[in-house]
């Protein structure tokens, strides 16, 4: 906790409001000391899962969402797809793409901004 030193020991009226005992303030020191080993380790937990996390809402969420979706179409869309053989042969493939991209979620730049300013930010050579 952070100014734990001071703040707790000021906090002892509570300890008698609900009948435990009083904690002696060498007690409290060592209790609310900041442990400079476990602070890093759980900095670097939290930076590393939030990147996995991340990625993975990133990468692997707009994938999955894009092949459910897909196979829910080809499911409810059987007639559909059988209307769209009148395509020429040779277009065919560049149908499916523009298609393909069509159903592609729309792409902002504001959040790769975003991201490239809090990795300036957080750069060991700024920071």
């Amino acid at each position: 906790m952070p100014f734990g030193k001071i703040i707790v020991p000021k906090l002892g009226f509570f300890s008698k409001l609900f009948h435990g005992t009083s904690l002696s303030t060498e007690d409290v020191e060592l209790s609310l000391a900041i442990n400079p080993i476990r602070l890093k380790q759980q900095v670097i937990y939290f930076a590393v899962t939030g990147q996995l996390l991340e990625a993975v809402q990133e990468y692997f969420v707009p994938w999955l969402k894009r092949t459910l979706f897909a196979e829910a179409k080809k499911i409810r869309h059987f007639r559909e797809r059988n209307s769209r053989n009148d395509d020429r042969h040779h277009e065919k493939r560049f149908l499916r793409k523009v298609r393909g991209q069509f159903e592609l979620p729309e792409y902002e730049v504001y959040e790769d901004y975003a991201q490239m300013v809090v990795q300036v930010i957080r750069s060991p050579v700024l920071g």
